[in-house]
């Protein structure tokens, strides 16, 4: 079975990148580690201290914007 995840860089992206896996934990492994490198990103060019709950926010912000679903092979 092959997994189908939608990456948009916002909540208004018209072109979201959509990229197929061929296996599960690839497509898992893969949303994690791009929120991951996103909300580093955000860490690294802010000017403030940020606090866990604020981190959790930005991650949870982060994976709202991936969608991961199976496409059944014919």
């Amino acid at each position: 079975m092959k997994y189908k995840v939608v990456a948009a860089i916002d909540s208004l992206d018209p072109n979201p990148e959509v990229l197929i896996f061929d296996d599960h934990y690839e497509a898992s492994d893969f949303i994690y580690e791009e929120v991951h490198r996103r909300v580093l990103y955000q860490v690294e060019h802010s000017p403030y201290s940020l606090t866990d709950e604020e981190l959790d926010h930005m991650r949870e912000q982060e994976m709202c914007l991936f969608t991961f679903s199976e496409i059944d092979e014919d």
